[in-house]
């Protein structure tokens, strides 16, 4: 389960399985679907993937946007976010 702490308030909601991936211990995951919005934070359940090196990080694309703050606006996309 990949958990993201956001800077404000989300409208709670589902999460969208195609914008969301991960690199942990030198493999790559990818979002399952299982997933939801609530409060300030996104829990997205990761399915593993192929080897790949490098260090811990995530990734959200936002096409389409699924983190919408409570004003209506929508998480901006990040890349190589470090997990800790």
């Amino acid at each position: 389960m990949l958990t993201v702490q956001f800077d404000r308030l989300l409208n709670p909601g589902p999460v969208t399985m195609s914008t969301w991936s991960a690199r942990f211990n030198n493999n790559l995951y990818w979002s399952t679907g299982a997933g939801s919005v609530l409060g300030a934070v996104a829990s997205v359940a990761m399915a593993v993937g192929l080897p790949d090196a490098g260090p811990d990080v995530c990734h959200y694309t936002a096409i389409p946007p699924d983190v919408i703050s409570t004003y209506g606006v929508p998480a901006a996309p990040f890349s190589n976010f470090p997990i800790t």
